[in-house]
């Protein structure tokens, strides 16, 4: 029976606090409510009476420092340098004093551990002066961001840092002073964090992870303490088994980063402090390394190094992935991570990172560093339909990008049915930075965009993407579908509908990769889409086949749609141009003959007559603008085939895409 009285939701959540065998049930459900996790067994882990009185003990202790001072003049010589010139950076500034703002509390946080460690590595006096500086001045502001959010916990987690690491060198006084101040942000985090059961979120995760560290330097000064780490047990406890093993981000790389470097200081001091080892049986922590590996673009620029979607960037200034390479590189052993990140350090990329200081404290000499080359050119990240794929790991390859798979990944989209059954409502669940861009792809190519995603845009739009609009009207997920303004990806519609979406088939070899993305019922019903397959061919070193499986209810206007970097030029019929540079995507759309083709700015839109079924077919393409322009034509369609002849200054080849058995032939 589907449950949708409000008054009996509320009776099972209060059940579950009082602790009757509704609670159980709750627990054998599987229910992820933040009073049913927070109603779970958590004891005090023995290990942690080892480490009483003991400090630095969180992140860093007296003989990894000892390590680090000699490293720092050898083989992390150039990681030293840029936390030492971050450190000196700050030097006789204070920090922001707008205490009541996100950006600002940020900032006076991500500032503090590279004094400190600059001071614990070269023993300047400065370094000391400065990190102690910002201490205590931020410790004398009334609020932090509110207290529950994102600046909040940044400034639990430096706070802590700080008072850990420089322990020795305060008076007792100002001990007495940051204790005093870190209890009361703890407790105001600790009443209820502002996402406190967005399990897979970024929020949950920076909040926990400040609350976390509150707890790891004060537990043997501050009673309170051990609810502290109670809560973020329990929280992070939770996080681990919800994470998808593929070890990806359904927003993106900049949010995976945000996210897994809170995971990875937990984690670490979990370990550490606790004896709670979340490396060992975590997928997604072993496989994270390679979510980075194939999302960097071949040439791995400074401010444009990453294949992004949802609404993380190509480039940003703060959350590289860098040191989180590192890390796992030395948890795991992993060579490819290992080069990569040294490879990243070597182009210049996060120079001016917030979290460089996590680098020096993290890179492990030990691991040999092993070429990407030696990969496979394909991944498939299966839980939140994300593929890659390239012509070769050499820095002029074409990569394709292609995105088709639920919010937060199948491993939660079960959850989310089984709740919608139940009569959940899902108004605090994560994902906002999700777009609605089931079927889009993106490719680049010789160093330059050309078939690109949005980026960070608000509201979200399935438009902004090269997929498909069904009568004008795009994907649940978008802003208005379900009447209401809503600047963030709408996850809610998304799980009310038990919208689905899922990679149906792989296929990677020498010659071509084939992928076949269903985009299920990720179209409001209301659209009469009852059918959206759209199989991509990868044909190396620079083919892309795009074919579209159509199918309506009733006769609709499909509307396919091209997303260029820098806009796009009719070339003669049904063949277009898509410049960047001295780089071009040429651009065939050859079946159907009688489509309606526009130019709309840096879209190409492309619309046949109205129909309840069709198949859309397109190749792409890139090439230098000195090479010879392809050319491409349909040579049949018909029994569930579509056969296709292409000529590029690469290669002639001749295509069968047999799209009802999901199969490629090329001769």
């Amino acid at each position: 029976m589907s449950i949708r009285n409000p008054v009996i939701i509320l009776t099972v959540v209060l059940s579950a606090l009082l602790f009757c065998p509704a609670q159980k049930a709750l627990a054998e459900e599987g229910i992820y409510s933040w009073d049913s996790v927070m109603a779970q067994k958590w004891e005090k882990p023995a290990k942690l009476d080892e480490f009483v009185g003991v400090h630095p003990r969180y992140l860093l202790n007296a003989r990894k420092i000892s390590d680090l001072k000699q490293k720092a003049k050898t083989t992390h010589r150039q990681l030293w340098q840029m936390v030492k010139e971050m450190a000196d950076s700050y030097k006789g500034k204070v920090p922001p004093s707008d205490y009541n703002k996100q950006g600002p509390m940020r900032t006076a946080a991500r500032d503090m551990p590279f004094m400190a460690l600059a001071y614990l590595i070269s023993g300047e006096s400065g370094h000391l002066a400065n990190a102690k500086r910002w201490a205590l001045s931020v410790c004398s502001y009334p609020a932090w961001d509110g207290d529950h959010s994102l600046g909040a916990g940044e400034c639990l987690f430096a706070v802590s840092l700080c008072y850990d690491w420089l322990y020795g060198e305060f008076t007792e006084e100002q001990r007495a002073c940051i204790r005093e101040k870190l209890t009361y942000q703890a407790e105001q985090m600790k009443r209820r964090p502002q996402h406190h059961d967005r399990w897979l979120a970024n929020h949950n995760h920076v909040e926990n992870c400040g609350l976390a560290a509150a707890g790891f330097v004060l537990y043997d000064e501050e009673p309170k303490a051990y609810d502290w780490l109670r809560q973020t047990g329990l929280g992070f406890r939770q996080t681990f088994e919800l994470l998808g093993s593929d070890g990806a981000s359904d927003e993106g790389q900049q949010y995976w980063a945000y996210s897994t470097e809170s995971l990875l200081s937990y984690a670490d001091a979990a370990r550490d402090l606790m004896g709670i080892d979340y490396y060992k049986d975590s997928d997604f922590m072993k496989n994270a390394s390679y979510y980075v590996i194939y999302s960097n673009l071949p040439d791995l620029r400074p401010k444009d190094y990453a294949m992004m979607y949802g609404d993380a960037q190509r480039g940003y200034a703060a959350r590289n992935p860098i040191y989180i390479l590192y890390r796992l590189a030395s948890e795991y052993s992993n060579g490819y991570a290992q080069w990569t990140a040294n490879a990243m350090v070597e182009r210049g990329i996060g120079e001016d990172e917030y979290r460089n200081w996590c680098s020096l404290i993290w890179c492990d000499d030990k691991v040999e560093p092993e070429p990407v080359r030696e990969l496979p050119l394909l991944r498939h990240f299966d839980n939140i339909g994300w593929i890659t794929c390239r012509s070769d790991w050499g820095p002029d390859a074409v990569m394709v990008g292609f995105r088709c798979g639920p919010f937060h990944g199948h491993k939660l989209q079960a959850y989310y049915d089984k709740m919608t059954d139940l009569g959940w409502t899902f108004q605090k669940l994560g994902g906002g930075h999700c777009h609605p861009d089931i079927n889009s792809f993106q490719i680049y190519a010789y160093g330059k965009w050309l078939a690109i995603d949005p980026g960070y845009e608000k509201p979200k739009r399935t438009s902004s993407h090269s997929t498909i609009l069904v009568n004008g009207v795009g994907q649940l997920g978008e802003a208005g579908i379900t009447g209401r303004d809503y600047d963030w990806f709408d996850r809610e519609a998304v799980a009310a509908e038990k919208a689905k979406s899922t990679i149906m088939e792989t296929e990677t070899n020498a010659l071509y990769d084939y992928i076949v993305g269903d985009a299920g019922n990720i179209y409001p019903a209301s659209s009469g889409l009852k059918q959206y397959l759209r199989h991509l061919v990868f044909i190396r070193p620079d083919i892309i086949v795009v074919v579209d499986e159509l199918e309506a209810v009733r006769p609709v206007q499909f509307e396919w749609r091209l997303h260029a970097e820098n806009g796009v030029t009719e070339a003669a019929r049904h063949y277009y141009l898509a410049r960047n540079g001295d780089v071009v995507l040429d651009t065939h759309i050859i079946y159907p003959k009688d489509l309606d083709e526009k130019i709309d700015g840096n879209f190409l839109v492309a619309c046949p007559q109205k129909t309840a079924r069709t198949i859309i077919a397109a190749v792409f393409n890139p090439r230098r603008m000195k090479d010879m322009p392809s050319k491409a034509r349909i040579n049949s369609v018909k029994d569930g085939e579509i056969s296709l002849s292409i000529n590029t200054a690469s290669k002639k080849v001749d295509v069968r895409v047999d799209i009802e058995n999901q199969k490629v032939e090329l001769q």
